[in-house]
């Protein structure tokens, strides 16, 4: 009996010693480590690389626009560019044989505003100048002078740009052979008289600078 009652002793002690023993809460996992684990949906992807696309479109029209504008903002211009230009047809117009007494069809500047400006200066003129020069080679001499005349855009002189696209075939057009340009001068200054004293004084061409100087000084 006394070895009975020394059992049910250590089991009661050890019942009441798991009892006084604290249990553990059970460790709950945080809310928002729950939702870092949750994964994109395909719309969300979609949106995310719809985003960065137009992002990357953005930059590269931005920097595009930028490379355009640097190289405009590079561009040359040339001395002359304010100042009154014609291209081959216009010089046929103007200069065209039409007979031994006759040259030019000013019907050509008729009736269009681009030359509204011009027939102004075509009425109260008889002589006019055409200088011929190569924009990719300005003579300064020539230059200097033309910046020394006053009135310019006034005055009956009108410049061609050789190096102009509209004018490749400027020197070989068949219309102007009479004008006898000269293909190897780097300038010329053609003088046109459309009143002159006789049949032979329509056209002068001046090649040498000096002369070409002179001449613009007494327009």
């Amino acid at each position: 009996m006394a070895k009975k009652q020394n059992k049910k002793s250590k089991n009661k002690a050890k019942s009441t010693q798991n009892k006084n023993q604290k249990i553990a809460p059970k460790q709950s996992i945080p809310e928002t480590k729950l939702k870092d684990k949750r994964s994109l949906s395909k719309n969300e992807i979609l949106f995310f690389r719809v985003g960065v696309t137009i992002v990357a479109l953005g930059l590269v029209v931005a920097a595009i626009v930028m490379i355009v504008n640097y190289y405009m903002g590079q561009e040359e211009v040339g001395p002359y560019d304010d100042y009154q230009h014609f291209i081959t047809e216009e010089i046929v117009a103007m200069t065209q044989k039409i007979n031994d007494t006759t040259y030019g069809d000013l019907d050509y500047f008729v009736g269009k505003s681009d030359y509204d400006e011009f027939r102004v200066i075509l009425n109260d003129n008889d002589v006019f100048y055409f200088y011929f020069y190569d924009g990719n080679n300005i003579n300064e001499e020539i230059q200097t002078t033309i910046e020394g005349l006053e009135n310019i855009s006034e005055l009956p002189l009108i410049f061609v740009d050789l190096s102009e696209p509209y004018n490749t075939e400027l020197l070989t057009n068949t219309s102007l052979t009479h004008l006898n340009l000269d293909a190897e001068a780097d300038d010329m200054l053609l003088i046109y008289d459309m009143q002159p004293d006789s049949v032979d004084g329509f056209f002068e061409l001046e090649t040498d600078v000096d002369d070409i100087i002179l001449a613009l000084q007494n327009i």
